[in-house]
């Protein structure tokens, strides 16, 4: 079982846009959840986001193999690198998958709004061009026999019917791009009916400081943060499976 502190944010009355923060506590059945890693790669052109990847990967890497003993069904999903897992075991786990009958056909699309409302408020920070990368994960992120590797939400259906999945966590990069709006991101699962959950100190945001609305990168990643839980789905904390500190970047110095 996994004992999960929930945060969201609840528009205090129609039309308002007006947000204030709510806690609860949820549990979910570790054997009806899975985990969806997207993009967290070996290497970008951009050295910051590197860095930052750097340091979040031993902590993912301990959370992952804690929702694995668990019981937690591990997909990692590379955009762009797919080819780079041909003929491995986890890749194969997902490829060889008997094909659902109930496949959301608008399951293959991004996603870029969930909501009208959302629509409406817009990205609350602007978006950087999204660097050229390498061919694979990170390599600090192990991949075991019973994980797989699939970026194809036909092939990660299938894994989730097959395990009778009915929960979801995303982490990975970014929150502003792939982690909400890919096939396989936030607001699709949203959208069929999957219980939804960021992991949101297991994230970032792409984004630089010249850019609007002309903050930090932490506060912007803070802010999408808070726009993803306004709008997309609710978060937790990394803590709430590995027992230890929740993940905070070297030079965010919000404590």
């Amino acid at each position: 079982m996994l004992n999960l502190s929930v945060r969201n944010r609840k528009e205090t009355s129609t039309r308002s846009a007006v947000f204030t923060e709510k806690l609860s506590n949820t549990e979910w059945v570790a054997s009806e959840t899975v985990i969806i890693i997207i993009d967290m790669w070996q290497e970008v052109e951009l050295q910051q986001i590197n860095e930052r990847t750097n340091e979040m990967v031993p902590l993912m890497n301990s959370m992952l193999n804690s929702l694995r003993n668990k019981g937690v069904l591990i997909i990692h999903a590379p955009s762009e690198g797919i080819d780079f897992y041909i003929g491995q075991t986890a890749r194969l786990n997902a490829e060889n998958t008997a094909s659902a009958s109930n496949f959301p056909a608008g399951l293959e699309q991004w996603n870029y709004w969930i909501s009208t409302a959302e629509e409406t408020a817009g990205y609350p920070v602007s978006q950087t061009v999204c660097p050229p990368v390498d061919v694979h994960q990170h390599s600090g992120i192990g991949i075991h026999d019973n994980d797989a590797i699939s970026t194809n939400s036909r092939e990660i259906w299938n894994l989730m019917e097959l395990h009778g999945i009915k929960n979801v966590l995303v982490a990975g990069m970014f929150s502003n791009v792939c982690v909400a709006g890919r096939p396989f991101g936030l607001r699709n699962w949203v959208r069929y009916g999957k219980n939804t959950l960021l992991i949101r100190d297991m994230t970032d945001v792409l984004y630089e400081d010249d850019l609007s609305p002309y903050i930090s990168h932490f506060a912007a990643n803070d802010l999408m943060t808070k726009h993803i839980e306004k709008y997309i789905c609710s978060s937790i904390l990394s803590s709430d499976i590995t027992g230890t500190s929740p993940f905070q970047f070297n030079a965010d110095g919000k404590n």
